[in-house]
């Protein structure tokens, strides 16, 4: 995922989901032909490694990461006081 939050399960909330990636080969020479099925599509098998929940990606909720919220404001921080310090400078 490339935004702030996290998927989870929807039914024991538990962080710990799966997304499923398919991939078809030529029988006959073994030749890698497609990917048919992508971790990020929608409708790629999920599973809860929890409560054993299935199902596909998109039935999956999405939260606000609170580690990503903490690391933004330990960026925060640390800018306002290079701010003061260069502020602060004659």
């Amino acid at each position: 995922m490339t935004d702030d939050r996290i998927a989870i399960c929807p039914e024991c909330r538990s962080d710990q989901v799966t997304s499923e990636h398919h991939q078809a080969f030529l029988i006959n020479t073994g030749e890698h032909y497609c990917h048919t099925m992508k971790t990020q599509d929608a409708d790629s098998p999920s599973k809860c490694l929890e409560c054993k929940w299935e199902g596909e990606r998109k039935n999956l909720l999405l939260i606000d990461d609170p580690k990503a919220k903490k690391k933004e404001a330990k960026e925060r921080a640390q800018y306002e006081r290079l701010k003061a310090k260069f502020e602060a400078q004659p």
